[in-house]
């Protein structure tokens, strides 16, 4: 279990979040890699009445060419405007899945255009109707939800869990946002607290974890949360769910970016290559085990090997942008030096990490064992709240 599992007072396992756009299958790799996660989550995957076909085996390889490999566990995620698309997918999956998660919750413009996400909770006996639906035909704890505090309004919270609190759930995840507040402002614990004393099914809290201290502040105000998840917490510090207050900065990122590289190139390669490793393979304790993977993966996209992995690492473009992703959330919980925009702006893969190394060398610090730790004086960069006044 996770070092929030094991440290927390209440002793609660914390998962990766679904981050839609971010937790695909390459990044899910990763954070394997960097470990201590309880499980983890895939993304929406949308349903309509025509897709999927059948399952998606490439968009969740852990329930079936890969399963048994990763140390934790996938909880599957889908997005649907009508339950009978929700429960022919779960009934495509067979027994690949236990349960199926509907994501009640994603405040996109275009999905809620499209009847689906946070649209579902406009109306609360229509979105009990719809999960009653979904619960019964599937039958008990086969289906979860995820869920936001209201459509318009925080107000509308109490109506939602009056309709859904004896359902047969497996569990209700709560993101402690309405669906106007999108990822901004702060998450209100007290309305996943109601939830708790509410529901008769375990709850799941989302919201603003970001370290222990922040993890314990949350879980004291909603004690009775059976498990968190952390989703821009874990994009700030990947190494949140260990506890580990340093990490290998560059080699860490390297491998990430190579690692979308390769299923950008081909997600099938990507899954053939994985499923030719062995569990232990996650025992990444060192930056050893980084340069290992990198070479590693350079050495299936490029067939050849590199003495020295890290000076010559070229990438598509899309693999680059999403390096610099991680590192415009990572970088607030390092040394402020490391928040010089300029890395912001680099071309290719070496120019970000010889920046980042340069500043390490500048900073006298073990390029293996960079500092890691929350820092809420950079909070307001992704809260919307705007930049933080100067003292």
């Amino acid at each position: 279990m996770s070092y929030l599992h094991k440290s927390s007072p209440s002793k609660i396992p914390a998962g990766l979040a679904p981050m839609e756009g971010v937790t695909d299958f390459a990044t899910r790799f990763w954070y394997q890699c960097v470990g201590g996660m309880d499980f983890t989550w895939t993304p929406f995957l949308r349903v309509t009445d025509t897709f999927p076909a059948k399952f998606p085996d490439l968009f969740a390889p852990e329930l079936t060419t890969l399963k048994g490999l990763f140390p934790a566990p996938l909880i599957f995620q889908v997005m649907g405007s009508r339950p009978e698309d929700v429960i022919r997918t779960a009934e495509a999956a067979g027994d690949r899945l236990t349960f199926i998660d509907l994501n009640c919750g994603c405040p996109s413009p275009t999905v809620v255009g499209s009847r689906a996400g946070s649209s579902l909770l406009e109306h609360a006996d229509q979105f009990a109707r719809f999960l009653e639906t979904v619960a019964t035909r599937l039958g008990p704890d086969r289906l979860s939800v995820k869920m936001r505090t209201g459509f318009h309004s925080p107000s509308e919270f109490s109506n939602l869990l009056a309709a859904i609190k004896h359902l047969p759930l497996r569990h209700l995840t709560v993101h402690g946002r309405t669906r106007p507040a999108r990822y901004t402002g702060q998450a209100d614990w007290f309305l996943i607290d109601e939830a708790v004393r509410t529901c008769t099914f375990p709850v799941f809290g989302s919201g603003d974890v970001c370290d222990h201290k922040t993890l314990s502040q949350r879980v004291d105000t909603a004690s009775g949360v059976k498990a968190v998840i952390i989703g821009r917490g874990a994009l700030r510090n990947p190494w949140v769910f260990q506890g580990a207050r340093s990490a290998p900065l560059t080699s860490a990122l390297a491998a990430f970016v190579l690692l979308q590289d390769l299923a950008l190139e081909s997600q099938e390669r990507l899954v053939t290559w994985a499923a030719g490793l062995s569990p232990d393979f996650f025992a990444f304790k060192d930056e050893a085990r980084w340069v290992h993977l990198i070479e590693t993966l350079l050495s299936c996209l490029r067939g050849q090997h590199h003495s020295d992995p890290l000076e010559d690492l070229q990438v598509s473009s899309r693999a680059l942008s999403r390096g610099k992703m991680l590192w415009n959330y990572l970088r607030s919980s390092l040394p402020e030096a490391y928040m010089n925009p300029a890395l912001m702006r680099v071309t290719s893969l070496p120019q970000l990490l010889n920046g980042i190394d340069e500043i390490t060398r500048q900073l006298q610090l073990s390029p293996g064992n960079v500092p890691v730790v929350y820092n809420p004086e950079h909070d307001w960069m992704y809260s919307g709240a705007g930049r933080k006044p100067s003292a």
